[in-house]
């Protein structure tokens, strides 16, 4: 699937005639309050998590919000920098980058819903048209490896339904849309899935481009 096709179908570009993101201070949680100015401090925030000198006491929310304002300003280097060096659970590295994700589909126009959890069955994310449809069910993988054939199969038989009904029945929704951060592995790529369903795989490079579709709407 093209991907600007698919960035501006659905989009609404209510963001237009905003101005640019300069300065801001956003707040963690009670205790916990980060000023951060674009022009001289982005990189820190890059450093701090990769040398595990700041904390965010795990809190998903707040590191969204720090990746939402990062895609403000174009900065998926250090986007990615962030979720590839979380020191924390695959659970919670997963949580942050499908709610980062369903986030950023939400600033470009698309409804979305966090599914995700223990017994998801290959769907994290749904992501909605203008009728209100499950336009596609989006399955994300924070790996630091690229995800392998069996990974794929697994995803393609839960999405599909082999042995009892798939997340497409469930949803009405023929459309797969997986993610991941670190790419795929060339049995994966060359895995064939049956035609009566579509799947699509992408990697950063894709998120980097509703990255910045979502920062020149500013």
């Amino acid at each position: 699937m093209n991907a600007i096709r698919l960035i501006f179908r659905g989009c609404t570009r209510r963001h237009a005639g905003q101005q640019p993101f300069i300065h801001h201070q956003l707040g963690c949680n009670r205790n916990q309050w980060i000023s951060i100015n674009w022009k001289t401090e982005v990189s820190n925030i890059r450093n701090y998590y990769i040398s595990g000198s700041y904390s965010l006491n795990n809190n998903i929310s707040c590191q969204v919000k720090i990746l939402l304002k990062l895609a403000e300003n174009n900065k998926s280097r250090e986007i990615y920098t962030i979720l590839n060096n979380l020191n924390c659970s695959t659970t919670f590295k997963g949580n942050v980058f499908e709610n980062f994700l369903a986030e950023l589909y939400q600033k470009i126009g698309w409804d979305t819903k966090v599914v995700g959890g223990k017994n998801d069955k290959g769907a994290d994310i749904l992501l909605f048209n203008s009728k209100q449809k499950v336009h596609a069910i989006i399955q994300v993988k924070n790996t630091k490896r690229p995800v392998s054939k069996k990974e794929i199969v697994n995803e393609c038989d839960n999405f599909i339904g082999i042995y009892n009904p798939g997340t497409a029945k469930k949803y009405t929704c023929d459309t797969l849309m997986i993610f991941s951060l670190n790419g795929y592995t060339k049995g994966a790529w060359n895995y064939n899935y049956p035609a009566t369903h579509k799947i699509f795989r992408y990697e950063w490079s894709y998120i980097e481009s509703l990255i910045q579709f979502y920062a020149n709407s500013f």
